[in-house]
């Protein structure tokens, strides 16, 4: 089972969280996710291969966001945005124009308001980090906890994020996503 399937089959009520604080079915909350996650996988693969996760390891490692997949309810909280657009901006370099892309993207194919899928996205990102952060402390070290692009470790993690046929290649998921998202 892949991360998203994790994400939405393994936590309803995250799912059921993100329906409740933005006035959406459950359906709609989990197409939304499936729509936009990717992307944002997509942005931490680049930022990894570039170098540039400073900060975004340290959170990892520390579990900062671990408390977005414990207790969903706190993703109402400002401070969910608030950590998601500091991803959002590590991940994308400052660049608006990719988050507002990723929304208008997934308005597209959910039907939901751009400005919606906008104000969701950095509540997803604080969510893929938190999932990422339970599962980089899961793996059993040192052998999984290799070096960020070995086939272990975070890269790893990142991987089966990506990953979203399952063939064992994300390049033909990054092509397809390229496409897609921006």
């Amino acid at each position: 089972m892949g991360f998203i399937e994790d994400m939405l089959g393994g936590n309803s009520a995250i799912v059921g969280q993100l329906a409740k604080q933005f006035g959406i079915t459950e359906d709609q909350a989990r197409e939304a996710m499936r729509r936009m996650t990717p992307a944002i996988g997509r942005g931490l693969q680049q930022a990894q291969e570039k170098g540039g996760m400073g900060s975004l390891i340290e959170a990892i490692n520390g579990g900062a966001h671990d408390r977005y997949v414990d207790d969903p309810e706190i993703l109402a909280r400002p401070e969910a945005t608030r950590d998601g657009n500091v991803v959002l901006g590590e991940i994308f370099n400052n660049n608006k124009d990719v988050s507002r892309n990723i929304g208008g993207y997934a308005s597209k194919k959910t039907g939901l308001p751009a400005g919606m899928m906008k104000m969701m996205l950095p509540i997803l990102a604080s969510i893929v980090m938190g999932y990422l952060s339970k599962q980089w402390r899961r793996a059993p070290a040192p052998q999984s906890r290799g070096r960020a692009g070995s086939g272990g470790g975070l890269g790893g993690l990142l991987g089966s994020l990506l990953d979203s046929d399952k063939d064992g290649s994300i390049a033909d998921d990054l092509i397809r996503m390229a496409t897609r998202y921006i």
